[in-house]
């Protein structure tokens, strides 16, 4: 029996741009085992965003908003 958990954005999560890319090598390589085009796509544009998310970190810790 699985528990769920309520979603909150009041819960800090640190995340680094390792942990992304890692994210998205994984996104990638599921997409390589996905039984339809479709679904591969899914996993590929998963892992883009997991891409985006790590250069966003990156951009943020040089130029700190003020």
């Amino acid at each position: 029996m699985a528990i769920e958990q309520p979603m909150s954005s009041s819960i800090p999560v640190r995340i680094t741009r390792q942990e992304c890319q890692r994210q998205a090598q994984k996104c990638i390589d599921e997409s390589t085992k996905a039984p339809h085009p479709v679904l591969q796509a899914h996993w590929l544009d998963l892992a883009d965003r997991w891409v985006t998310v790590a250069e966003r970190l990156f951009q943020i810790k040089r130029d700190p908003p003020s």
